[in-house]
């Protein structure tokens, strides 16, 4: 079992549990335990300071790997308030973030894999709204609510399952070219 820590994002995974369940509160109490195994240490810890942490980690990979993603939102004036979306959609594990076949999705991802396809979730939805365009439609004052509803917006189960797959084979692929060119 994992040690006890609390925040406020805990009560939208264990209250999506408990539905899924239909109730059971001890398969939601098992269910809920191993994600939080899966999860980054101190993710939900009092101080916030996991959480920020892994934010800073999911801004640091998207300014290194996707540039002109970075820049359309530092021009739209977004950077700014990101941290907050990104805070809630990384510590909901994507509850009220997206619909819920998606978050049973993102979920079965998580916990077959790591927490890191919380990071591959989030880049998709953002290289999506970039690469249609539909970041550059919004002025400074619309571009926050269209980022807090953004996996509402246009998001599907087998988009989801693609993007992140690709996304994950990508940067995989990336690493491993980058590695052999170093070592040629």
């Amino acid at each position: 079992m994992t040690p006890a820590r609390s925040s406020q994002g805990m009560n939208f995974v264990c209250g999506m549990l408990l539905l899924v369940l239909n109730g059971n509160e001890e398969e939601t109490f098992w269910l809920f335990d191993a994600m939080l195994a899966k999860m980054p240490p101190n993710m939900y810890a009092a101080d916030m300071l996991g959480i920020q942490a892994e934010c800073a980690t999911f801004f640091s990979i998207m300014k290194e790997d996707y540039p002109d993603l970075s820049a359309t939102l530092a021009r739209r004036g977004a950077l700014e308030v990101m941290p907050a979306i990104v805070v809630k959609w990384l510590i909901n594990a994507y509850v009220d973030t997206v619909p819920e076949e998606t978050v049973l999705r993102v979920w079965d991802c998580l916990l077959s894999e790591d927490w890191k396809v919380l990071y591959r979730v989030g880049l998709a939805m953002l290289l999506r709204a970039h690469r249609s365009g539909e970041l550059e439609t919004h002025d400074a004052a619309s571009v926050l609510e269209f980022l807090s509803n953004i996996g509402w917006s246009t998001f599907d189960v087998s988009f989801m399952s693609v993007v992140g797959v690709l996304l994950m084979t990508w940067h995989w692929c990336m690493r491993v070219v980058g590695l052999m060119l170093m070592t040629w």
